[in-house]
């Protein structure tokens, strides 16, 4: 079984600037988190919607896009960290 390559407690630092950092009302935040993530080139949209919401692993993801584990490991992680810098700026 493997796992993203994220560091473990790179999905806390995300989920931290979500709960501890906002001077934007969450709801707000978030919606505008959902607008950026809906703007994503479809793979690194499918390939959050597929990890996170269907719950599915890197090697799954991989064979339905005919890409390798790594691959699909370097898009999850180029989007979050995209994803983090946007929410970054929001909050800055």
């Amino acid at each position: 079984m493997t796992t993203c390559c994220l560091a473990p407690d790179d999905d806390n630092a995300f989920q931290d600037l979500l709960e501890n950092h906002l001077p934007l009302e969450r709801k707000e935040v978030l919606s505008l988190l959902a607008q950026r993530m809906a703007e994503l080139p479809d793979i690194p949209k499918k390939v959050l919607a597929m990890y996170y919401f269907e719950n599915m692993r890197l090697s799954e993801i991989a064979a339905c896009f005919g890409l390798t584990e790594s691959r699909i490991c370097q898009i999850h992680t180029r989007t979050i960290g995209l994803l983090r810098n946007y929410l970054r700026s929001l909050l800055a």
